[in-house]
């Protein structure tokens, strides 16, 4: 060719690195993505009380645990207006079992803490302070430290 003559449009690529790099999603896809991680938490969702039904030492309140853990790590509307204390309360468990069950489902589906949980700082700190109620303890588990 010597520059006089016209390139061919197929010969001629209009994509840049950037595009490889940084693609730009398709809002359908962004749609899709959302539908299919909603599918996938209800899922899990009913994957945690199912595991608690073919547990041989089943009880009601091991479900109504697994229920309520994964609904306070969903966030989910039926938890308002009763705080975990007071939910493990009416159960006869303590907190930190909900709290377990709702920190293991969330951590499973790779979610962030719900507003019923407490964000990963205060937990730190939580936890710091009573590992030193703990060692300061007369008998190892502090509660004469109370």
């Amino acid at each position: 060719m010597n520059g006089n003559t016209p390139t061919p449009e197929a010969w001629i690529t209009r994509r840049c690195p950037v595009d490889d790099l940084e693609p730009q999603e398709l809002r359908s896809d962004l749609i899709r993505d959302a539908r299919v991680q909603g599918v996938r938490l209800l899922n899990s969702f009913g994957n945690v009380i199912e595991r608690t039904f073919a547990d041989p030492s089943l009880n009601a309140t091991r479900i109504k645990t697994a229920f309520w853990g994964a609904a306070y790590g969903l966030g989910l509307n039926c938890c308002a207006g009763v705080s975990m204390t007071e939910r493990a309360a009416l159960l006869g468990i303590e907190r930190a079992t909900i709290s377990k069950a709702a920190r293991n489902f969330v951590t499973a589906n790779g979610l962030p803490p719900s507003y019923y949980m407490k964000v990963e700082s205060a937990s730190d700190a939580y936890r710091e302070t009573r590992i030193q109620i703990v060692i300061a303890s007369a008998n190892g588990n502090g509660a004469d430290h109370l």
